[in-house]
């Protein structure tokens, strides 16, 4: 079903001839506190002069933890006094508030010996001063940016998402359908606001043995304010979800906190343990760690250990190490102390899918946007793009098989499927050419593998794609050759044995020094390894255990073959061991890592199509927009590497790269910020192995001139040729910080501490493109509306229905993966009536009932929406070209489904992730919402932490 316009979770105010104004009660944060604290915290350390920020952060955890009620629009503490720190909607007791500082305060020095310092430092505060105002907030408070985009007051990046979620929490009709009900309450967040739903909804599941295995799962909406660029109109963003409970122990990373929510008919805590108070309706938020010192789980520094011993805390708080070992004896309490532990992928199995499938987004969206009535409504739909959205293919398509039933005699089929051999001869062909060139006439491959199944499927993989069946010669040594008249082929395949144990082997490495031992071992283990061959290759394909296998995460080998690999000149391809097509249950009631449709065959495909595009393959699409974009130009990307100093490999690395992308040259290029001239892609991939950032780039404003630098060198190269600079806000923005929103002008362009200037100063034929896309839900949610209460998905280039002057911002969708075959109305929350069919046990004949059915087992999948802003173009362009083009970008032959970013900042993150073999995201977070392509990754310092706005 094709579509012409789309819907989107974001909210917009309405029209009104007055303010929106409410009444908060607010607590500033006295000016003259930050000295003093500073002081107390800068006692005893290295360094102190560095310590120049009040490290609120740890007591607004508290605050989440122990006051949800209370909204901290704090991320550093202020100068200005009149600015309010903390905000309530009722009246909060004051003697709480110093008895968290005074908690706080100790945390900052803990040593008995330096408690003189925490009473002098609580005498100078004069806490007994602190009062609470009753204040009157404008919702709508907001200034332009100089390119005339909204910039709302900070606080209202807190405040306004906190009111519209307690409107939802307050609505009189609770969310229903197919007669059943869903009540959702507030949970404290560390950014904008949000719900989930309570009681915690379970799915069971029957083993073969007869055994019943639950599991459990709530649904969340998020609200998180957000801007367009060039857009004077601020945006709420409604996202809903899926969030995953743990039953049974629960598997804690040694390196990263677990999240759990609690909800309690009594405060947590009191200042007089003889004043009852009054508990809160939201689930507060805590962090559970593992304590190396302890060797137990507890809860971070924010805990009853931690800051709050000095403070009378709710005996049935949960003890941390009990709470992790049973975690479902408080997720099923009715009534007392409830708890809920955040499961998360990288924790094993869970017998519920992630995320919604449109139409069931699509209702509890809707009926969440009454509470938003009269003050916001919903953005208008945005309208498909009449410009052609596809590009010339380079490969033919294959046609369908039709169905047996169409098909009477079979001649159609037979007829579809002789064409598509045609079709298939024909594309291996161009493959081998477009390799050829790659490669020198030559495509040689090392493949250590663990499984004679996986072995098996990369050749036929490889056969497959390149046409090569029937070619294949053996020799005694375990290499496989094929010749054809085009390409060359090599295999040399022997299993990996040793080199894909666990670092350390027997003895785990935990120290900085061990974990570089273990490293530099098996790195020249390799190296000696394929050395030693007898074949030289290009690129080197290994099967190694999934992530989980891996525990701790330094035991993992990866980074240290790809180093291996790098050392002599190939390139590295990982494919996780796959489990045979088809098994999807385990016999205790338990549903398996991996979802079929991400195995055996498609696992080994997409392997080996990775595999060439590291060998330097190129499939770039050919645009069919004529002459509304110029002829001939260069693709030119911007990716920031990086990697913090805290990961697993204690190593930092900020390393900007370019990728360009020629007219007419075979060859993707590539070049970083200590090269002099452009390099093939895969020797790019070879040189940003282990890369360590130097120290003269520790700081974020030397990193700044860096990239403004390195950005700046790159485009005074090509400002003689046409050239479209393509960037990602999510990756760039912090170190170009152009391109956030409040700061970029259509047509200009400003680097480091230089200024603005026309982009046309930079090159007279520049192009300059960013994309954004829905990390944190920075694009909202999105569905193709049907029928009342059902939805589709669509590709297509969208763009603002309103004729708006020089237009700039557009949206690209593509259809969901391939892989991913679940129906559009498929069920989480509550069951569904589907049509079945049932036969008829007297007359044989089929007919159609009505069932109810619920799709928990399955994942939903939604393919995300990519906003592209052209930023600056020439004079004569065509904005909606341009976009049009980046739209055709993501969409290459040799991938079965659309990018989540167009080809060349694709390859750019590819190398990124190459590069930080250990960093890469992990798929789906601990929210679990659906995959898109660009999923939100919930394991940072804990699983469910977030940043503030960077729009």
């Amino acid at each position: 079903m094709s579509f012409d316009q789309i819907s989107t979770a974001a909210f917009i105010a309405a029209p009104r001839s007055d303010r929106l104004v409410e009444t908060f009660h607010a607590l500033a944060f006295p000016a003259p506190w930050r000295e003093v604290i500073l002081d107390l915290y800068r006692h005893g350390k290295r360094n102190p002069e560095k310590l120049r920020q009040v490290p609120i952060g740890r007591i607004n955890d508290v605050i989440r933890a122990y006051a949800p009620d209370l909204v901290s629009v704090a991320k550093y503490a202020a100068i200005d006094d009149t600015l309010p720190w903390l905000y309530t909607r009722g009246e909060y007791r004051s003697s709480i508030i110093k008895a968290l500082i005074l908690g706080w305060l100790n945390d900052l020095q803990p040593k008995p010996d330096d408690f003189p310092l925490v009473r002098e430092a609580q005498q100078r505060l004069e806490m007994d001063r602190l009062e609470w105002d009753l204040v009157s907030v404008d919702l709508q408070e907001q200034r332009l940016s100089a390119g005339g985009t909204a910039l709302p007051a900070a606080h209202l990046y807190h405040l306004l998402p906190d009111l519209l979620a307690d409107r939802i929490a307050q609505l009189p009709d609770r969310y229903v359908y197919n007669e059943q009900e869903l009540h959702f309450r507030r949970v404290a967040s560390k950014e904008g606001a949000e719900l989930m739903s309570w009681p915690p909804l379970q799915r069971e599941v029957r083993s073969a043995k007869g055994s019943v295995r639950t599991w459990s799962y709530s649904a969340y909406i998020r609200l998180t304010p957000h801007t367009v660029p060039f857009s004077p109109i601020p945006r709420i963003h409604l996202n809903t979800g899926i969030r995953r409970w743990i039953r049974g122990p629960v598997w804690m990373p040694a390196d990263r906190g677990v999240t759990a929510y609690l909800l309690a008919d009594s405060p947590w805590m009191w200042d007089d343990p003889s004043a009852t108070g009054t508990a809160s309706s939201r689930f507060a938020a805590a962090t559970l760690d593992w304590s190396k010192r302890e060797r137990k789980v507890v809860w971070r520094a924010s805990g009853p250990e931690g800051m709050l011993r000095r403070l009378s805390i709710n005996s049935d708080f949960p003890q941390p190490d009990i709470l992790a070992k049973r975690p479902e004896e408080w997720l099923d309490q009715q009534a007392g102390v409830r708890a809920a532990v955040v499961y998360h992928p990288m924790m094993g199995k869970h017998g519920v899918g992630a995320g919604l499938m449109p139409s069931e987004r699509r209702r509890l969206t809707e009926w969440a946007s009454a509470a938003f009535e009269p003050d916001f409504t919903r953005a208008p739909n945005l309208v498909q793009s009449e410009l052609k959205a596809t590009p010339k293919r380079l490969l033919s398509k294959r046609k369908s098989i039709p169905k047996e039933s169409n098909d009477a005699t079979g001649e159609k089929t037979a007829k579809a499927r002789a064409a598509n051999e045609i079709v298939a001869a024909a594309n291996s062909l161009a493959l081998r050419r477009l390799t050829a060139e790659a490669v020198d006439g030559h495509l040689r491959c090392h493949l250590l593998y663990q499984s004679d199944e996986c072995r098996d499927e990369l050749i036929r993989a490889a056969e497959e794609s390149l046409g090569l069946s029937g070619l294949r010669t053996d020799a005694s040594d375990g290499a496989s050759t094929w010749h054809s008249t085009e390409l060359d082929l090599t295999i040399h395949a022997s299993r990996v044995g040793k080199l894909g144990g666990p670092l350390g082997g027997s003895v785990t490495p935990r120290t900085r020094q061990q974990i570089e031992d273990a490293v530099t071992q098996r790195r020249r283990e390799v190296r000696e390894y394929l050395e030693d061959q007898p074949h030289p290759s290009q690129i080197v394909f290994i099967e190694l255990d999934g992530r989980k296998a891996w525990d701790p995460r330094q035991t993992d080998p990866k980074f240290a073959i790809r180093l291996g690999c790098a050392d002599v000149q190939r390139v590295s391809q990982f494919i996780s061991t796959f489990r045979p097509t088809g098994q999807t249950t385990a016999d205790d009631g338990d549903e398996t890592e991996d979802e079929p449709e991400a195995s055996g065959p498609h696992r080994a495909d997409a392997a080996w199509g990775d595999g060439l595009r590291q060998a330097g393959v190129r499939f770039v699409p050919e645009h069919t927009l004529g002459t509304a974009i110029p002829g001939s130009f260069n693709q030119l990307a911007f990716w920031m590497v990086k990697r913090r100093s805290d990961s697993v490999w204690r190593k930092p690395q900020f390393t900007p790269i370019a990728i360009l992308i020629r007219p007419g040259q075979n060859t993707i290029l590539g070049r970083t910020v200590d090269t002099d001239s452009w390099v093939p892609y895969p020797q790019l991939l070879r040189e940003l192995t282990g890369r360590i950032r130097s120290d003269d780039l520790k700081t974020e404003a030397q990193q700044q001139a860096e990239a403004a630098r390195f950005i700046h060198r790159i485009l005074y190269g090509l400002r003689n040729e046409p050239t479209v600079a393509i960037t990602h806000a999510n990756n760039s923005r912090t170190h170009i910080p152009w391109l956030q929103n409040g700061n970029t002008i259509r047509d200009m362009l400003q680097l480091g501490g230089g200024p603005t200037q026309r982009l046309t100063l930079q090159g007279r034929n520049l192009r300059l493109i960013r994309l954004r896309s829905d990390d944190r839900s920075e694009t909202p949610q999105w569905w193709a509306p049907k029928d009342p209460g059902t939805a589709g998905i669509a590709k297509g280039l969208w763009l603002d229905a309103q004729d708006q002057p020089d237009q700039r911002v557009f949206y690209s969708t593509m259809e969901r993966s391939s892989t991913h075959q679940i129906e559009n109305d498929a069920t989480k929350l509550t069951t569904r009536i589907k049509q079945v069919k049932v036969k008829d046990k007297d007359t044989d004949e089929e007919r159609l009932e009505p069932k109810h059915v619920i799709d928990t087992r399955k994942n939903a999948w939604n393919p995300q929406l990519l906003e592209i802003t052209v930023l600056g173009q020439a004079a004569s362009d065509s904005a909606e070209a341009w976009a049009m083009y980046i739209h055709q970008q993501r969409q290459t032959d040799d991938n079965r489904d659309g990018l989540g970013l167009p080809l060349i900042l694709h390859l750019a993150e590819l190398a990124g992730e190459y590069a930080l073999p250990h960093d890469d995201p992990v798929p789906a977070s601990a929210d679990d919402t659906s995959p898109t392509g660009t999923p939100e990754v919930d394991i940072t310092s804990a699983i469910d932490e977030e940043e503030g706005p960077q729009d």
